[in-house]
């Protein structure tokens, strides 16, 4: 992706991996102090207002990768799309019960692919069911975004048919890769 353009440059690429949202304002102060950085691409960081002042009077370029603030460029994946086509491959398999395991509610990919699971099955003329849907909210330390939490989240949607297990889902849409 971003590497590729860059190993033709004399630009080199700086990643801060932040692993939960309370850590991005250390980091995003500490990339924009040193002055290490010549623009900044912000990966799934939701942008409050105060964030966006810090960033413009930084006057380094900014894009946002799916996110968005009306004072920077940005470029998002369409997750409600996604989502949708993602559970519509598996109502096409004849799938009907399908579960959503999620990261935590705040994601807002998540929260996207959510809506998009939710519209594949009201267009496919099937209930919504809460049963079905299980968020990761034990594991804030990572947002929900581990294989534990997919493990977890997937134990706690199956046991919840535990006293009828035909009606278990035959599918589940895992709403994060590496969940």
């Amino acid at each position: 992706g971003l590497h590729d353009p860059l190993d033709a440059s004399d630009y080199d690429l700086l990643v801060y991996a932040s692993r939960t949202l309370d850590r991005v304002d250390g980091q995003l102060g500490r990339a924009i102090q040193r002055g290490r950085s010549d623009g900044l691409v912000l990966v799934s960081t939701p942008i409050t207002d105060e964030r966006a002042e810090r960033l413009v009077t930084s006057h380094q370029p900014v894009v946002l990768v799916d996110s968005s603030h009306e004072a920077f460029d940005s470029i998002s994946v369409d997750n409600r799309q996604g989502g949708r086509l993602a559970v519509q491959h598996l109502l096409d398999r004849g799938h009907e019960r399908i579960g959503l395991v999620l990261p935590v509610e705040d994601s807002v990919p998540a929260a996207e692919r959510r809506r998009g699971y939710q519209d594949a099955l009201t267009d496919a003329g099937i209930a919504l069911d809460e049963r079905y849907q299980v968020t990761a909210d034990w594991d804030h330390g990572q947002h929900g975004y581990t294989r534990y939490a997919g493990y977890l989240g997937t134990q706690r949607l199956i046991g919840r048919f535990d006293a009828d297990p035909s009606a278990r889902p035959t599918a589940l849409f895992v709403a994060a890769d590496v969940m």
